[in-house]
């Protein structure tokens, strides 16, 4: 099994689901008036209203491609096959409740920030939220840094502040059109180096 082929096919699938969705996203957010408009927010850099529903765009794609490839890897623990399930040949099942645990921390930040694009929450309701999708992300997810700790109350700690801290640098960015997206991308290629 060619990993490499099926991570090239994953990105794959993953962007040309978000070229669908974005122009499409697009539309339903000039239809439903889901869109910043410059004029309420002084710090805004742009000067007519855009659309908010690009993070929803990336977000259907992401979760499709994901429920994709578990009903792919489904199909082929059902037969008898003679390759690894995962790369490292790690348990599948304990990997599949990481992914849910992963896929739900997401859903919770796309519905929040929908929410707060939509009705500005006050920052601390925001903060309370950010926690609890960090919380489910490290708990459920265990997305945890372990790098530098191996004390589980300071990993927990260090990472739900970890996902914090990402989760508000991005969302800072959003005075000008693509900086978010842009900074994310590097990010992206970045950690996927």
């Amino acid at each position: 099994m060619n990993w490499y082929l099926i991570y090239g096919c994953i990105f794959a699938s993953a962007l040309i689901l978000s070229l669908i969705f974005t122009p499409l996203c697009r539309k339903i957010a000039f239809l439903s008036g889901f869109l910043d408009v410059p004029a309420i927010q002084a710090h805004k850099g742009h000067k007519k209203a855009t659309p908010l529903l690009g993070g929803l765009a990336m977000s259907w794609a992401w979760i499709i491609t994901i429920s994709a490839g578990y009903i792919g890897m489904i199909y082929m623990k059902s037969g008898t096959h003679s390759f690894p399930l995962t790369p490292d040949g790690a348990n599948p099942e304990a990997a599949s409740r990481h992914l849910l645990g992963i896929c739900a921390a997401a859903l919770m930040a796309v519905f929040l920030g929908l929410y707060d694009d939509r009705f500005a929450l006050s920052a601390k309701v925001k903060l309370i939220g950010q926690i609890i999708v960090a919380f489910v992300a490290v708990s459920l997810g265990d997305v945890k840094i372990t790098i530098f700790f191996t004390n589980p109350v300071i990993v927990y700690g260090i990472s739900i502040f970890w996902l914090l801290l990402i989760m508000n640098s991005i969302n800072f960015f959003d005075n000008m059109d693509g900086l978010a997206a842009g900074t994310a991308s590097i990010a992206l290629s970045i950690f996927g180096i």
